[in-house]
């Protein structure tokens, strides 16, 4: 038997937590942890599985991002060496950096609205040498909003043209040059539309992966003849050929997160479990009662 702590952030001023018992199947409520405003999203210590950070959201439209150090084991951040990066606007409008993945020496933020992934280069010799350093353009309009990097490839989830892209990931010296536009370099881009079967207006909202297998996108429905079905989420190989696509019952799905070890990764949260080795999703828990959430974090029980 096995159970886990999930720990959900939001548009409120709390965390809520749950326990997850994957020998009764049971999702149920455990706390609400009191935060300032809107805890939008929240993300673990890369070594210490007592800390957990939560990103408290303010300025929603600033068009920038922040690099702050910590210091004492995690415990502290140290504002005094923190870097505020604006990213270059959209003639008339900002930058909406959305999301960042650390990869070798470097972070990649997707911009939803200026349609390129800004490099913000990191110099690990030296602590606060960062910069934007150069661009990975991306199709015009279509709207990069999460990205994972596996096997020296970048899968790239485009929001607004309902896009999953595969990229081979540049070597540092062309940073600053754009990649060849879809279709034009298939050897090193390949892309798949998602015409997926549900009604309503479907923009995608989450990328998970699971390492040398398995990438799962999610939609949310947020406009026209809402869908009875709910919410979707695709399966596809690393290849991006489709496997599957699974109908949750959920609504307005925003982020998607796997368990942690060899137990962990067989969970979907908060849909259900990955049966035939990844290629499917079965759902075994869930609970009506939650209040709309947008990210999260899972991990064997015993709480932080």
């Amino acid at each position: 038997m096995v159970k886990f702590s999930i720990y959900t952030g939001g548009y409120t001023a709390f965390i809520v937590s749950y326990l997850f018992d994957t020998k009764t199947s049971s999702l149920t409520y455990v706390d609400t942890i009191p935060t300032t405003s809107n805890p939008s999203w929240l993300s673990p210590h890369l070594t210490n599985p007592n800390i957990f950070y939560a990103v408290n959201e303010v300025d929603y439209g600033s068009g920038d991002g922040e690099i702050v150090p910590t210091v004492k084991g995690g415990t502290k951040f140290d504002n005094s060496t923190s870097l505020l990066l604006t990213f270059p606007p959209p003639a008339g409008g900002v930058s909406h950096p959305h999301m960042a993945v650390e990869h070798g020496k470097e972070i990649l933020v997707p911009d939803l609205v200026r349609c390129r992934q800004s490099l913000a280069y990191r110099q690990l010799v030296l602590p606060g040498e960062f910069g934007i350093h150069g661009f990975i353009q991306q199709p015009l309009g279509s709207g990069p909003r999460h990205m994972r990097v596996l096997n020296n490839f970048m899968y790239v989830l485009h929001e607004t043209a309902n896009l999953l892209t595969k990229q081979a990931y540049p070597i540092l010296p062309q940073r600053h040059l754009p990649i060849p536009r879809l279709g034009q370099h298939r050897p090193h881009r390949r892309s798949f539309q998602l015409h997926l079967r549900c009604s309503g207006t479907t923009p995608l909202s989450a990328l998970a992966v699971v390492p040398a297998s398995y990438l799962y996108a999610s939609n949310r429905q947020i406009a026209g003849t809402l869908d009875p079905r709910g919410d979707s989420i695709a399966i596809y190989d690393t290849d991006l050929n489709l496997v599957k696509q699974v109908f949750t019952g959920l609504g307005q799905i925003r982020g998607m997160e796997f368990g942690l070890g060899p137990v962990g990764e067989e969970y979907l949260v908060a849909l259900g479990a990955r049966t035939a080795g990844g290629a499917d999703l079965v759902e075994v828990a869930r609970n009506s009662s939650a209040i709309a959430r947008t990210s999260l974090i899972m991990r064997p029980d015993g709480g932080y």
